[in-house]
């Protein structure tokens, strides 16, 4: 990734329950001995991890829907 910037948003209560999002813009920076396949990779996604941070799930986001995950996170 080139060029990012990192926004960051999360509460807690001690000891009981907390949640933290993160919303990551970049350049992605593709290596070219990769293969090339037909499907375009989709400019917007959400990623899921688990507890230990390891990769859960992606899905998919419309220009829209990303900058309403922004939002929630970043307003201006």
């Amino acid at each position: 990734m080139l060029d990012g910037v990192v926004y960051s948003k999360f509460w807690w209560i001690p000891y009981i329950y907390g949640e933290q999002r993160f919303v990551i813009e970049a350049t992605p920076l593709v290596d070219p001995s990769f293969p090339q396949t037909s499907k375009a990779a989709p400019g917007y996604g959400k990623v899921f991890l688990d507890k230990e941070g390891k990769f859960e799930s992606f899905e998919p986001l419309s220009e829209a829907e990303y900058l309403s995950e922004k939002n929630k996170i970043f307003t201006k």
